[in-house]
């Protein structure tokens, strides 16, 4: 018999590692990227495996980014089976076992008590803090604004945020442009209380771009999260928030990614990523919005665009329900 590598992991979110303590666990590798690769778990599961350089999220795994390199990006490929239990889960045809005995937990379920900042402290909180964090990165105001300039910075800041240094082609501009497009209809049924429209458009918006988490999701999963997290604090906002929730992960299971799918269903939880959870606990709790810039820009980093649109997503989620407070 073959011997057996372990690797340790760094960090798990509580979400897989409950799932990997509750029972004996099979799935398979469904596919593979430059730096990560998500594996399936029993029938519906989606979990993503990478290296520590990345922040966690409601479904990863973490492990050192020399143990990635050299024992699982070079080898792993779509297909490959994975049988996990207890503190162990193994790939017997790579003769590899990741163990989550002295791994760091992550729970990406954000609870804020109902002792949040005012108001106005919250939307202060917002606008200097994604402000700073984008002219840091450099953006300037461009043809392709986001739906923070079209929804509410226009009014309070005056400014526009440059999505155009993503927009690698006409095509790509214009179908931006369209979802904030279609964004700003969404926001404006949100703010009438209108559940048929929020539906209609939330259809509209769903499966909105490319990849494997096309903006118009990683927007929506943003606002549902704020939405969700910030209603929890509110009683009277708690089942229009779950309402809202509902109706975009309805939309979702039939018209975009698996990926995309899980990635919306945690944020209807209110589970989001560490930079994600980080900028809701300084915005609302914290009276310094340096704080918030901080975490803005950490979450702005991730991916391509994903980042930020889901940054734009939870932005509007909290200011529009900090305003129905």
């Amino acid at each position: 018999m073959p011997q057996i590598k372990t690797i340790q992991i760094d960090a798990i979110s509580k979400k897989v590692y409950d799932l990997f303590s509750s029972s004996e666990t099979n799935g398979c590798v469904t596919a593979v990227f430059k730096n990560t690769f998500n594996i399936q778990i029993g029938k519906i599961f989606l979990a993503n495996i990478g290296s520590n350089i990345y922040a966690p999220h409601p479904r990863s795994i973490l492990v050192s980014k020399e143990d990635f390199n050299n024992h699982l990006a070079q080898k792993v490929r779509v297909g490959v089976s994975l049988k996990g239990c207890s503190k162990y889960f193994c790939f017997p045809e790579l003769g590899l076992s990741l163990s989550t005995e002295y791994a760091s937990l992550f729970i990406p379920k954000v609870e804020i008590a109902n002792d949040i900042l005012h108001v106005n402290e919250i939307k202060f909180n917002l606008l200097w803090g994604i402000w700073e964090a984008t002219r840091l990165r450099g953006n300037y105001p461009g043809k392709c604004g986001s739906p923070l300039a079209g929804y509410f910075m226009s009014k309070y800041a005056k400014a526009k945020f440059d999505t155009s240094s993503s927009c690698e082609s006409t095509f790509s501009c214009n179908m931006r442009e369209a979802l904030w497009y279609r964004i700003n209809v969404f926001l404006d049924a949100v703010r009438r209380c209108s559940l048929s429209k929020i539906s209609n458009s939330a259809r509209e918006i769903i499966g909105l771009g490319v990849g494997l988490t096309p903006s118009g999701d990683d927007f929506l999963a943003g606002f549902v999260s704020g939405a969700v997290i910030l209603g929890n604090t509110k009683k009277n906002l708690k089942r229009y928030s779950t309402r809202i929730a509902e109706i975009v992960c309805f939309w979702a299971t039939s018209r975009t990614t698996d990926v995309s799918i899980s990635m919306i269903r945690d944020a209807s939880h209110g589970e989001v990523s560490e930079p994600a959870a980080n900028f809701v606990k300084s915005v609302l709790q914290i009276r310094d919005p340096y704080e918030a810039a901080v975490s803005a820009n950490q979450l702005m980093s991730i991916g391509e665009t994903s980042g930020e649109d889901f940054l734009n997503g939870l932005a509007c989620g909290i200011w529009s329900f900090a305003e129905a407070s």
